[in-house]
């Protein structure tokens, strides 16, 4: 059973598995992930290395708990997932890094545990069905399609495949022999033959190879037969013409142990190797460029965690990004390289803590994602209308027709992801649903508005379900609603009552694993579990109005208006879902609301009785808010809160005074205030928008 996890693991990042002479002088965008049964895709940060969520996908009704693996086409428009029941499903990734289905898909393949490999053209692609044998496709690289060529035999228990920069060799890790198999391939066909002196010896249980960017090394972990005893990597110089391989001087070098678990893996830009041993840590050796022989990092292996199984670095060479396999372990671990030494230092971590692997590839183009806000958008309560600006390059402009009526009495916001729609709960129990032009000018959808609430005052956006949830304390209920994505209209999907009393306020994690719903009046925090219900309830201070979930999907935070106090949480998958971070931190008198902003550094709460904004730096690694050092002050009753997509600037809507605010956010949390702007009468909630590409 050891080795067959192993296998299951093998080959799962797909710059490792194709050309990584292209992709490193490209920059990294998108980074793909397969994590608790989903697949998510996030924009990659190229200075902090922080992955940002943008869509998180289920591959199938009845397929995401036996998902095995994940690769990035090397056109960087594709992605195939190996479901674990004979199928290899694909996605077209959009410009704008959202999923779609290919056509035809998913595809047949004849092996329930196959990882794809890609030729660096893209045209041929080939698994490792261990311990059968593997199989090898065309590709579409119009459309995606994979087309069965037949079965390929590699060796024996083969557990992993590297091909060479030029698509001109490919090397077959066989666990069975000992030995790593070598075979030229047809450029028109995709035919292998095997190259002359293959099988070549390897060490022990030869498990895991890596072909170095340049093309003239390739390397092999060894899987020890014991748990306990040293492991070694075997390195390997290609003969350029005949793609046989000979022992470099020195090899095999010694590497850490590890339990099968493993992936030895390479930066693109060839520095550095780095292997994800099960006893605790990442290995990490440097590689002469000349000769490829290994040199451990001093340090290594750097500590991570006991199930550790996959480390991937990003298309810059810049930040390593760490799988995790087993209960109760945050799914990936971010740890910025030392471009000089190779020594590796954890950053951060990214996804909800769960039970299931995460296999991470990246994306990679010209430039990195870029982050544009365009509008935000005001609900004045006191005279029924909605105050329209442009935001971008950091301006506060009114939009042309601004304020818009809104005789419903609009005093919440929302808008969906995409930016295309917005929506407001009104105080006479309804929703308006609006579409948004572009010039920002907002329009009412036909049929608008909602009608049959009593006043909804909480509202969330599920990205995974396209839903809109609405929370109305008044009458104790919840109500969900579908969003239609062209139209923007909301169709009533349910309605019922909530677990607790007062529900104010609601947050959806990027993963649609749960909706956080703030109980004012019970003083506690609702876990619901959609298409199942509320399984659980957690205490909170007192009268809690206010909830943010932090970009890295980590942490929750809740303002507490009653005790003026801040409770934060860590969210899992596992029961009890949410537990408190520590005691309750002060803020200021009666919190209002609450927000992280999008690079989940920072968090700010508005005070609305004390018209200050209290602000608290976010440890990465616990979850952990502490105050930062100044006084923030508002004009007066800031009851809402908004960041820029970009992560600049803050915006505050003070109820008593009228005025929509714009903060500067400085690179330790301080604000700054940048802009002011009158709206109208009572605001109560700010909306912000923006694009990204």
């Amino acid at each position: 059973m050891l080795r067959k996890k192993l296998f299951i693991f093998a080959c799962a990042t797909a710059l490792l598995c194709m050309s990584q002479v292209h992709a490193a002088t490209k920059a990294g965008r998108y980074a793909v992930a397969l994590e608790n049964g989903n697949v998510a895709t996030y924009a990659f940060d190229p200075t902090t290395g922080q992955l940002r969520i943008i869509q998180s996908v289920a591959v199938s009704t009845n397929q995401t708990a036996t998902l095995s693996s994940l690769t990035v086409h090397p056109n960087n428009k594709f992605v195939y997932v190996t479901t674990g029941t004979n199928l290899i499903a694909g996605f077209e990734i959009g410009t704008t890094g959202l999923l779609t289905p290919l056509a035809g898909s998913p595809f047949p393949t004849n092996n329930d545990s196959a990882v794809i490999y890609f030729t660096p053209s893209g045209k041929f692609a080939y698994t490792e069905n261990w311990p059968d044998s593997g199989e090898a496709f065309s590709v579409n690289t119009t459309t995606g399609a994979l087309t069965s060529l037949g079965s390929v035999n590699f060796g024996d228990q083969t557990s992993d495949l590297a091909i060479t920069p030029k698509g001109n060799y490919l090397y077959a890790a066989n666990n069975g022999s000992n030995t790593m198999s070598g075979f030229a391939i047809n450029a028109t066909t995709g035919a292998l033959t095997a190259v002359l002196g293959s099988p070549f010896p390897a060490g022990n249980g030869c498990a895991s190879d890596w072909v170095h960017p340049s093309g003239k090394f390739v390397y092999c972990q060894n899987f020890s037969s014991s748990e306990s005893s040293n492991g070694s990597i075997s390195a390997y110089s290609i003969n350029q013409t005949t793609g046989a391989l000979t022992q470099i001087a020195g090899s095999p070098f010694t590497s850490p142990s590890y339990s099968g678990t493993s992936e030895l893996r390479g930066t693109p830009n060839g520095h550095f190797l780095y292997m994800g041993p099960a006893n605790g840590g990442v290995g990490a050796f440097s590689i002469n460029q000349s000769t490829g022989a290994l040199t451990a990092v001093a340090g290594s292996p750097f500590a991570a965690t006991i199930t550790t199984s996959i480390a991937t670095a990003d298309p810059s060479s810049s930040f390593l990004y760490v799988a995790n396999y087993g209960s109760g372990q945050s799914p990936v671990l971010i740890f910025a390289i030392d471009p000089t030494t190779g020594a590796l230092t954890q950053t951060g971590a990214q996804g909800l803590v769960g039970e299931q692997s995460v296999w991470v590839a990246f994306t990679a183009g010209t430039a990195a994602v870029k982050y544009s806000p365009t509008f935000a958008y005001a609900t004045n309560s006191g005279n029924n209308s909605i105050s329209e600006f442009s935001i971008a390059a950091g301006s506060l402009t009114p939009v042309t027709g601004s304020p818009l009526t809104d005789t419903n009495g609009p005093q919440a916001s929302i808008a969906t992801p995409n930016g295309a729609f917005v929506y407001t709960g009104n105080s006479n129990g309804s929703i308006s649903e609006y579409k948004v032009g572009k010039t920002g000018a907002l329009s009412k959808i036909k049929g608008s508005p909602i009608k049959g609430l009593t006043n909804p005052l909480g509202m969330a956006i599920s990205s995974f379900y396209s839903v809109l949830y609405a929370e109305d304390p008044t009458a104790d209920m919840t109500f969900d609603y579908t969003i239609n994505a062209k139209t923007g209209v909301l169709t009533s999907s349910f309605t019922g009552a909530t677990d607790g009393t007062g529900p104010q306020a609601i947050a959806v994690d990027p993963f649609g694993q749960f909706t956080l719903v703030v109980n004012n009046a019970s003083n506690e925090v609702a876990i619901g579990i959609p298409n199942t219900g509320f399984v659980g309830t957690v205490a909170t201070g007192l009268s809690p109005v206010a909830i943010s979930i932090d970009p890295s999907s980590q942490f929750v935070y809740v303002a507490n208006s009653g005790d003026g106090t801040v409770s934060a949480y860590n969210l899992t998958l596992a029961s009890p879902y949410l537990t408190q971070i520590g005691a309750a931190v002060p803020a200021g008198n009666t919190p209002s609301a609450v927000v992280v902003e999008p690079y989940g550094h920072y968090l700010y709460v508005a005070n609305r009785n004390g018209d200050t904004i209290s602000a608290y730096s976010i440890n990465p690694f616990t979850g952990e808010p502490t105050p930062i050092s100044g006084t923030f002050s508002t004009m007066g009753g800031p009851s809402g809160l908004s960041v820029s997509n970009d992560g600049k600037y803050l915006y505050v809507v003070d109820k008593n005074a009228g005025e929509l605010q714009q903060f500067t956010i400085n690179s330790d949390g301080t604000l700054t205030l940048a802009n002011s702007t009158g709206l109208g009468n009572a605001p109560t909630s700010v909306t912000t928008i923006g694009t990204y590409k």
